[in-house]
């Protein structure tokens, strides 16, 4: 007989949330740091302040590293915190939250996102398996204190 997974909806917005909003400060940090280290002018108009900031990360190989890191470590906090919240059926919870940007990375390259294909596609098939290192890391913490 199968168990029925329980999927809590709370869980996926919860781990959801902590990747965009960790995402979005540790990008901001680094973009901030190559605007600084660049010396470009925030009197520009944020678009084109934004396709410098970003051209300059593409360009580097260590900043695109960063770059790339922060994106998965902040996807790993996210299955981490939709396991937490749902404290049960954690991977489960946490491949349903990750599911949400898989469909954003789907729409990008269907919609000719102006970012390498190859490297969205990489991306938005790689983020469940993050997303579930995180629950995992949270099994293993819950595991560690029922010992």
């Amino acid at each position: 007989m199968q168990r029925e997974i329980k999927i809590s909806f709370k869980a996926i917005l919860a781990g959801c949330a902590a990747d965009v909003f960790s995402t979005a400060v540790l990008f901001s940090v680094l973009s901030y740091y190559v605007m600084v280290q660049k010396g470009f002018k925030d009197s520009s108009s944020p678009e084109i302040l934004g396709l410098q900031i970003s051209n300059a990360i593409h360009d580097s190989p260590v900043l695109f590293g960063i770059q790339t890191a922060i994106g998965l470590g902040c996807s790993i906090l996210g299955g981490y915190v939709a396991g937490r919240v749902a404290k049960q059926d954690e991977v489960e919870n946490a491949i349903a939250a990750s599911l949400i940007f898989v469909a954003f990375g789907i729409y990008a390259i269907i919609a000719g996102s102006t970012d390498a294909i190859a490297l969205n596609v990489f991306s938005t098939l790689i983020t469940p398996f993050f997303y579930r290192l995180g629950a995992q890391v949270r099994i293993r913490q819950v595991a560690k204190r029922s010992r």
